[in-house]
Parts: C-alpha cells; structure tokens; sequence
C-alpha cells in the first residue's frame, strides 16, 4: 500500500504533465523550487497546505483532487 505521501506525488505529476508542464515551468509558476516539486512527486516530502492551493490554483482543480477521497 502506498503512503499519502506518494499518491499526492503521483497526482501532482499526472495533473502537471496534463496540462503540458515541466517541473521547471510549474517551480517558475508557483514560486516553488524544482527540488520541491521533485520532492513531492517522487513522494519524499508533502507539500504544505498553501502549496497545495497554489498547485491546485494553477492547474485549475480543487485542493482535494490531490487526496483519494472515495
């Protein structure tokens, strides 16, 4: 069973590479470093609470989009 950790990785991966992004272009777009966007797709760390409204804000979903909420 994966951690949290690395499904919101996995999910911010798939929502980035859906609309076309590279980890450089959403770190420039978010303020975010590359390293923390690296870090949280490959499910090292989780991102804060703002950093996840910023992610979802940009790529144009809800916050929990990022959760499995069944």
């Amino acid at each position: 069973m994966q951690t949290e950790r690395v499904q919101i990785g996995k999910r911010i991966r798939s929502f980035r590479k859906s609309k076309g992004m590279t980890q450089i272009e959403l770190a420039e777009l978010t303020g975010l470093s590359r390293n923390s966007i690296i870090n949280y797709e490959r499910g090292y760390r989780t991102p804060r609470a703002d950093a996840l409204e910023v992610l979802a804000s940009l790529m144009g979903i809800s916050v929990t989009a990022f959760f499995d909420v069944r």
